[in-house]
């Protein structure tokens, strides 16, 4: 086993659960034993980390379509049957708990896009490789945006664009891919919800308004007022009449800026036990938020460092696996890690909108925590199992 890996993981699954513990502690209700509740998805976690790691990645790839299909099944089910987190209808209702569906739709899809791109008999056939991965990808991804968690479905594309890579993704594919994006992404904003638009607003008006102010003062004087008040009447034509309701977001930095260095110590952060922070999204969306606060630059050094460390663990992975599968796996798994990573500690920090995307191993929530430890499970298939076809 890759047990520096294993290491990483509990270490992340500790500060999770002490900060989720130290959010929750001087409250009544629920969120006093939001830990508890963590504890019990993290076993649930740990049998389902183990049982990947000793079942062969490539048993899973062959019946990776049974899961794939069972996702869109459920995925189903929640049009029918779903009950609503925040504002989108995503999650499905159990005896005693809550899934979001679309968490471990990631690993079917991950894993299946990962065993049709490796099959040997695509190689025989004219069938674009690009083409299989979206045949994989845009199903769920469409069933996700209809329930309105465009976050989510953001997610996805990462991951199948790095298994297409690896696989021999040709530049002409990358070309047009990327050419798709700029021109789809501005026909996209108008058909978005008020509060996604919002949300977008959010993240791009700071750094917009520094950046005209700044050209303001390079270009002729009348230049830069008329620069200065065409963008001040777009953003008023976006905004309409409401206030632009940047709350969290200047909370969320307010946090990790007071946390300076050393961090003013543990439970003794002002801005989620005062509920500037919310206290409903500080342990999920926002725990990065409260690690910060409290133990400062280097105890989110600590958080950034760890997921690095996993990322470039399963890039050492995949290149010590000898055939596509593990290869396609691990560095899915690394692109999944690194998107969730950075969009939440980007929202965290004003560099991403604020679309709802959990830490892995530390946010509080069962569905991505046990998705996580099972694409973990899953690199040590590759890393235990992959190795074997050298012999």
């Amino acid at each position: 086993m890759d047990f520096v890996s294993l290491v990483l993981l509990v270490i992340l699954l500790g500060i999770g659960m002490l900060f989720i513990y130290g959010a929750g502690r001087d409250y009544e209700g629920p969120a006093s034993y939001r830990w508890l509740t963590q504890l019990a998805w993290i076993i649930v976690g740990f049998f389902l980390y183990i049982g990947s790691t000793i079942c062969d990645y490539r048993e899973l790839g062959r019946y990776s379509w049974i899961l794939y299909l069972l996702g869109l099944l459920l995925l189903s089910l929640v049009f029918v049957n779903g009950a609503y987190d925040s504002s989108a209808r995503s999650v499905l209702r159990i005896p005693g708990a809550t899934v979001q569906v679309s968490e471990p739709m990631k690993v079917a899809a991950l894993i299946f896009c990962a065993y049709l791109l490796s099959h040997p008999l695509l190689s025989f056939s004219r069938i674009p490789p690009i083409l299989v991965c979206a045949l994989v990808v845009i199903p769920p991804v469409a069933m996700v945006l209809l329930q309105g968690d465009g976050g989510t479905a953001l997610v996805f594309m990462p991951f199948s664009f790095a298994i297409l890579f690896v696989n021999g993704l040709r530049k002409r594919w990358i070309f047009a891919i990327v050419i798709s994006v700029l021109i789809l992404v501005p026909l996209a904003y108008p058909r978005l919800k008020p509060y996604q638009k919002q949300r977008i607003l959010v993240f791009v008006g700071p750094p917009c308004e520094n950046a005209i102010y700044a050209v303001s003062k390079i270009l002729p004087p009348r230049w830069g007022v008329r620069l200065k008040d065409n963008f001040a009447l777009f953003r008023k034509a976006q905004q309409g009449n409401k206030r632009l309701d940047d709350w969290n977001a200047r909370q969320a930095l307010n946090s990790v800026g007071c946390g300076r260095l050393l961090g003013v110590g543990f439970h003794r952060g002002t801005q989620h036990t005062l509920n500037y922070l919310p206290r409903a999204v500080a342990p999920t969306d926002f725990i990065f938020c409260v690690v910060a606060e409290e133990t400062g630059f280097l105890g989110a050094l600590a958080i950034i460092g760890s997921m690095c460390f996993m990322v470039v663990l399963c890039c050492r992975t995949a290149i010590m696996s000898q055939d596509a599968l593990g290869k396609g796996i691990a560095v899915g798994a690394a692109v999944l890690y690194v998107t969730h990573t950075f969009i939440n500690i980007g929202m965290c920090v004003g560099w991403a909108p604020i679309i709802g995307i959990p830490l892995p191993f530390v946010s509080y929530g069962g569905s991505c925590l046990v998705t996580m430890m099972i694409v973990a499970g899953m690199v040590q298939s590759v890393h235990v199992h992959g190795r074997s076809l050298v012999h």
